[in-house]
């Protein structure tokens, strides 16, 4: 289990080399994507497509809805067994109530925006969070 990339500092895991021993292994791989979500991958696809694993035999998928998507609620993505698993056994989500429309609305039509313009997140440099304008440097 791991983060695709570390909210800190910013580093990407190697989730090539841990899929491949978690393959070695017999092991799943789960990956918070909450931070390459919107970010990596071609359209915002997130970490693991840019890694080429999404939906790959023993790959998990935890996500927010709440940064990139600008919403509430989360999901879980991953082989059929897995998420059955899930809906049948997780009693939080179980005695939960289901996300209000709008909160799936939302983030599906940003889904639909990063597809169809994959480098408008990339955006121009201008902003203050941009490591080439603004105030915002790394140090």
């Amino acid at each position: 289990m791991t983060d695709s990339v570390f909210s800190v500092d910013g580093d990407a895991a190697p989730l090539g080399v841990l899929a491949g021993v978690c393959r070695e292994a017999g092991a799943p791989l789960v990956v918070d994507d909450a931070h390459g979500l919107g970010v990596l991958g071609e359209g915002g696809r997130g970490a693991l497509a840019a890694a080429g694993l999404a939906g790959g035999e023993g790959i998990v998928a935890t996500l927010t809805l709440s940064k990139s998507l600008g919403s509430q609620g989360g999901a879980v993505l991953g082989p059929a067994r897995v998420v059955r698993h899930l809906v049948n056994t997780a009693r939080t989500f179980i005695f939960d109530t289901g996300l209000a429309p709008a909160a799936v609305a939302g983030p599906w039509a940003r889904c639909g925006c990063c597809a169809a313009n994959p480098n408008a997140r990339r955006g121009s440099g201008t902003s203050p969070w941009s490591s080439t304008g603004g105030w915002w440097r790394p140090v």
